[in-house]
């Protein structure tokens, strides 16, 4: 019990919330590691604005990092899935015709932002996937959870615009 209280207490100093956020952070920081050192195209870091819950027909950006070990430009694919796994949405930089901007020497910076977000108030995931240049490969996979909130009654999962006549 005392290692329990001590392990919350160190997570809650550190900033996580959850033993699952920590063993998550932990676990993405030791594959993006892996990855780089192993000579793959990887996720380093992502972030999601305004963070895991976003009012519905608000912006909503998801944003990171991305290693390349070759000094290309690396091609990265959105996904947004149900929380029970049914995909939504997906779409990558090369699909729109979009080469990412180098940060420094192996980085690259990607950032979508999805404007007056669609989808109805429920629990979803963003997968986020280093490709090579060629969007042919993948090399990495990160996921991150989030919640639309909302109040509409509507069903599904986006919420299109209409007119009854």
């Amino acid at each position: 019990m005392c290692f329990a209280y001590n392990l919350k207490r160190s997570m809650s100093l550190l900033g996580y919330g959850s033993a699952k956020a920590a063993l998550r952070h932990a676990t993405e920081s030791i594959a993006a590691e892996l990855a780089r050192t192993s000579g793959m195209y990887s996720i380093q870091s992502i972030e999601l604005t305004p963070g895991g819950r976003v009012a519905q027909g608000t912006d909503f950006t998801i944003s990171g990092e991305v290693y390349s070990p070759d000094g290309r430009s690396p091609a990265v694919l959105v996904g947004i899935v149900r929380a029970d796994g049914t995909s939504v949405y997906g779409v990558a930089t090369d699909m729109d015709g979009i080469t990412l901007d180098k940060v420094r020497g192996d980085r690259y910076l990607f950032s979508l932002t999805f404007l007056e977000l669609a989808l109805l108030p429920g629990k979803y995931v963003v997968r986020v996937h280093a490709l090579d240049p060629e969007a042919v490969r993948l090399f990495d996979h990160v996921e991150r959870e989030f919640v639309v909130t909302g109040e509409t009654r509507e069903f599904g999962f986006v919420q299109l615009q209409h007119r009854w006549g």
